[in-house]
C-alpha cells in the first residue's frame, strides 16, 4: 500500500481510495435506496443503520437493523 501525503489518498491494488475522511458518524447515505446513518467508519467499510427499519417485504434480505458493508457500496447523496 502507497500513501501520497499531500492528497491524503491510499493506493491498494491499484485503487486509490481516501483514508478514513470521505464518511462522518451521522451521515446520511444509501443501501440499495434505502436511507441509512454511518455509525463508524474502518479502512475499506463503514458501519451503517437502516433509518426506516424494518423492512416487512425484505426481512430475508434485510434481517438487522445494522450492518457493516464496503464503501463502494453505498450511494452519497448530495443536497
Amino acid at each position: 500500500m502507497s500513501t501520497n501525503e499531500t492528497t491524503n489518498q491510499s493506493s491498494v491494488y491499484g485503487k486509490t481510495m481516501r483514508a478514513f475522511d470521505q464518511f462522518h458518524a451521522g451521515q446520511t447515505v444509501y443501501l440499495e435506496e434505502k436511507e441509512c446513518s454511518i455509525i463508524a467508519e474502518y479502512e475499506r467499510s463503514i458501519a451503517i443503520e437502516f433509518v426506516d427499519f424494518p423492512f416487512p417485504e425484505e426481512t430475508e434480505r434485510f434481517p438487522h437493523a445494522r450492518t457493516v458493508v464496503k464503501k463502494e457500496k453505498v450511494q452519497i447523496i448530495e443536497h
